[in-house]
C-alpha cells in the first residue's frame, strides 16, 4: 500500500474510534447509578441517581506529523532565522526597526549610536561664508546709500515755481540770501528789511533763497530756514513741516515780523512746539526784536488771541516778545501782536476764496 494512503487510513480510524468511545461512555454513564436503585431514590435529590457522572477522558496521543507531503516527497520543516524573528516581532508587537536596534545594543551592553550628520567640506563652507558676507556687505551699502539719499532729498532746497495762488497776498516781494552766511548775518539782513518802512501799510514777503552758480535763485524750505538760524527745533517738528512757508513783515507804522508754517500733523507739531519752548525764546528772539539782550525775564503763557489758543512769550509786565498759534490744525503762525495776527487770518481767508 502507498505510504500516503496508509497514513490517511490510520488517521481516519483513530478519529472514528475516539468518537465511538465518547458516545458509549455518555450512554452508559448513569447505568451504574441506576442499578439497585429504588423508588425512594428517584424522589431523593441527593441520591446517586441525580449526581452528575464523571467524564473520564482518555489521554490520546496526537498523531505524528506526516513525514511526506501529498506528492510523496519528504516534508522539510521551516528553519528559524534571525530575519524571520524580526519580521514576526514587527507584525506581532508593532515594533519598529529603530526600537529593535536600540534594544539589541542595550542587550549587548552598549549605548545606542547616534547617527552623525555629514559635515560640509571646507570648500563648501568657505563658499557659504563668502556668499553670506557679500550679501551682508551689499545690504549695508544699500542702507547707507538709502540714508544719504533720503537725507539729501529732505534737506535739498526746492526750486522756485511760478504758483497761481500765493499763501497770502503781499504788496512787495524781496529775497534774502542764505548762501554762506551765519545766523547772525541772516538776522541782520532780515532786520534791515523790518526797519525799511514803506510809504503805504501792507505786507512785505521776504523770500529766503540759495544762490546757485548759474545765478538761478532756489527757494529755501522751512527746514532750511530753521537750520540757517541755528534754531534747536525738535526733529519730529522738522519732519512734520511742509517745505513751503511764508516769511513776512507787516507794516502798520512800524514793521512786525511773522512766519507761517504748514504741518502735516497737529499732534506732532503741538507737542514738539511745547518741547521747543526751552530754546525757542533764544532761537527766535532777535528775529522779532533786534534790541533784546536777554530773555531770562520772559516765559511762555497760555493765552487766547482772537479766539485762538496761543502760547505767548512775555515778561512779568505783560510785554510780548512773540507768540505762536496753530490754526485750522495745519497752520503754525508766529507773530508779535494781535493786529498782525488779524491781518494774517484775514488774508488767509481771502486766499482760500481765490
Amino acid at each position: 500500500m502507498d505510504p500516503k494512503d496508509e497514513n490517511k487510513k490510520t488517521e481516519i480510524d483513530l478519529k472514528e474510534k475516539s468518537a465511538q468511545d465518547f458516545i458509549n461512555q455518555q450512554l452508559n454513564s448513569n447505568s451504574g447509578a441506576l442499578t439497585g436503585s429504588s423508588i425512594s431514590d428517584l424522589v431523593n435529590k441527593e441520591s446517586d441517581v441525580y449526581k452528575t457522572p464523571e467524564i473520564i477522558r482518555e489521554k490520546k496521543e496526537l498523531p505524528k506529523k506526516p513525514e511526506f507531503d501529498a506528492d510523496g516527497f519528504p516534508i522539510i520543516q521551516n528553519m528559524r532565522t534571525y530575519n524571520g524573528d524580526i519580521a514576526n516581532a514587527v507584525q506581532r508587537d508593532n515594533l519598529t526597526m529603530t526600537k529593535i536596534a536600540v534594544a539589541e545594543q542595550k542587550a549587548h551592553g552598549s549605548e545606542p549610536k547616534i547617527l552623525e550628520t555629514k559635515q560640509a567640506s571646507p570648500i563648501k563652507l568657505y563658499l557659504l561664508i563668502g556668499i553670506t558676507s557679500s550679501i551682508l556687505f551689499l545690504a549695508g551699502l544699500g542702507a547707507v546709500g538709502f540714508s544719504l539719499l533720503n537725507k539729501s532729498i529732505r534737506e535739498s532746497p526746492v526750486p522756485v515755481k511760478q504758483v497761481t495762488r500765493e499763501i497770502i497776498a503781499s504788496e512787495e516781494k524781496v529775497t534774502l540770501s542764505l548762501t554762506e552766511k551765519s545766523s547772525r548775518q541772516i538776522i541782520n539782513e532780515f532786520t534791515s528789511e523790518v526797519l525799511r518802512v514803506p510809504e503805504d501799510a501792507g505786507i512785505r514777503n521776504i523770500i529766503p533763497i540759495f544762490q546757485a552758480e548759474a545765478d538761478t535763485p532756489i527757494k529755501a524750505s522751512a527746514h532750511d530756514f530753521i537750520n540757517s538760524l541755528s534754531a534747536r527745533a525738535p526733529e519730529p517738528l522738522l519732519r512734520s513741516l511742509y517745505q513751503e512757508f511764508f516769511l513776512g513783515v507787516h507794516f502798520r507804522g512800524v514793521g512786525e515780523p511773522f512766519i507761517i508754517f504748514f504741518t502735516s500733523s497737529y499732534d506732532i507739531s503741538s507737542s514738539s512746539l511745547l518741547s521747543w519752548e526751552g530754546f525757542m525764546g533764544e532761537d527766535l528772539a532777535l528775529l522779532f526784536n533786534e534790541k533784546i539782550t536777554s530773555i531770562k525775564d520772559y516765559e511762555f503763557k497760555d493765552k487766547i488771541i482772537l479766539n485762538q489758543d496761543s502760547r505767548s512769550l512775555e515778561d512779568e509786565e505783560g510785554n510780548v516778545l512773540f507768540f505762536y498759534s496753530i490754526i485750522d490744525s495745519n497752520k503754525i503762525i508766529f507773530a508779535k501782536s494781535s493786529d498782525t495776527f488779524k491781518e494774517i487770518l484775514d488774508r488767509l481767508r481771502v486766499s482760500k476764496l481765490q
